[in-house]
């Protein structure tokens, strides 16, 4: 089972950048079109895939052909790139569950609030690990940090692993705390598995 788990900026363009884009992807002659005028200019084309699009939504076509979905073009409003990324790293995963009820996709803006507690809690636990057992760090890390629930809970121990991942997620706050962000700028946790 898989886990890949991003901390991504998310900017939002305004409303001229995105018309800009939705042109660029797919053409500037943009109109709705219905389903018999699919079937028409598409004779034996239409298929499941595209009958259900039509129930789910409007759909659009342009002078390149292309047939695309206003949720094609609402997506387009946002650009997203990779500030972190994490494999299995599940007491991660915990925390954004219990505290944000994050599904498969969803996402989290990681206010400033979020980004202290995380640097709190993980430096509490490294800070812990210098002074005693591993037993009782793994102790402490359960209270505070704990990966033995939700989803994932079947896959991870407070061993090496969980250690680096503390490690490496201390790095990225670091990062994250430097970030100048603009009004139109987020920085984002989500998920996929």
């Amino acid at each position: 089972m898989g886990l890949d788990q991003y901390v991504q900026l998310k900017l939002t363009r305004n409303e001229e950048e995105h018309k800009d884009v939705i042109k660029s992807h797919f053409g500037s002659n943009i109109h709705l079109i219905t389903e018999e005028e699919w079937k028409q200019t598409n004779p034996g084309q239409i298929s499941l895939y595209i009958e259900n699009l039509y129930k789910n939504n409007s759909l659009y076509t342009s002078e390149l052909g292309i047939l695309f979905s206003q949720g094609d073009m609402d997506n387009l409003k946002y650009l997203y790139s990779e500030v972190s990324y994490y494999r299995k790293f599940f007491a991660l995963q915990v925390y954004f569950e219990e505290k944000y009820n994050i599904e498969n996709c969803g996402e989290v803006i990681m206010t400033p609030e979020i980004i202290t507690d995380l640097k709190s809690k993980v430096s509490a636990i490294l800070d812990y690990q210098q002074t005693h057992s591993l037993e009782r760090t793994k102790e402490f890390a359960s209270q505070n940090f704990p990966d033995d629930n939700g989803f994932f809970a079947f896959e991870q121990n407070y061993d090496r692993y969980y250690f680096k991942g503390l490690n490496d997620l201390m790095d990225d706050i670091e990062k994250w705390e430097e970030l100048s962000l603009n009004e139109n700028e987020a920085l984002i946790y989500t998920c996929w598995y």
